[in-house]
């Protein structure tokens, strides 16, 4: 079964840091409402443990599951770009 058929009548909220900006999310809210899903944004962090429990506490439906799926992207002084898996999981997340 397809992610987008799990998520009619449900509710997806997007934690990220970048949640408040004006019209960044539009074009996907408008998608998952056309799927029968809404959304919430909420500005914040997965590092910061009241951030996620203010997201948790935001949703109108029993919470199903969770996707996590922040990353860093490290630009060097070169033509290619490098990125790493230790990069990409050290940076966004640390130990409670």
């Amino acid at each position: 079964m397809q992610i987008s058929s799990k998520l009619t009548r449900g509710l997806v909220i997007f934690l990220s840091r970048s949640a408040a900006d004006p019209g960044k999310y539009d074009n996907i809210v408008l998608e998952l409402k056309a799927l029968g899903c809404s959304a919430i944004m909420v500005s914040g962090s997965v590092i910061e443990e009241k951030d996620v429990e203010r997201a948790i506490k935001m949703a109108t439906k029993p919470v199903r599951g969770v996707i996590q799926a922040s990353m860093v992207l490290k630009v060097r002084h070169s033509p290619l770009v490098h990125l790493t898996t230790r990069g990409v999981v050290a940076d966004e997340l640390k130990p409670y």
